[in-house]
């Protein structure tokens, strides 16, 4: 993970193909990044801990935008994309660049969601 505050730096990640604007509002941004070399499950690993960071900024009240840079089912796109975020912080090439998560804190409280009921979402012991 790569932890991004300078403003120029916020301001070239924000153009990672296919471009996140909302990162030039952001406070910071946080890289997350594997090793498939290290790990067959990188992917998750990366999911796992962006989900946590996410929640925990939830928490706190800072607001959290996803920018993915993988992509699984193009393989030229992913190349691009990463290639954009490597370059513009060094990022050594055993790595692979999952996601950037873009924090600060929101003008505006987000409209509160209608989340499905637990009875559509939840299945026990079976699907249906």
């Amino acid at each position: 993970m790569i932890l991004v505050t300078n403003k120029q730096k916020l301001e070239t990640l924000e153009k990672t193909p296919p471009y996140m604007e909302w990162l030039k509002e952001a406070s910071a941004a946080i890289v997350i990044t594997g090793r498939p070399n290290v790990s067959k499950y990188w992917i998750q690993d990366g999911s796992i801990s962006s989900s946590f960071m996410w929640l925990r900024a939830t928490e706190l009240e800072v607001g959290v935008g996803f920018g993915a840079v993988f992509n699984f089912e193009d393989e030229n796109e992913s190349a691009k994309r990463e290639e954009w975020v490597r370059n513009s912080l060094n990022i050594l090439n055993d790595r692979r660049i999952l996601a950037i998560l873009g924090v600060g804190f929101p003008e505006n409280k987000p409209k509160t969601k209608k989340l499905p009921s637990k009875e559509e979402i939840i299945y026990y012991e079976s699907f249906k």
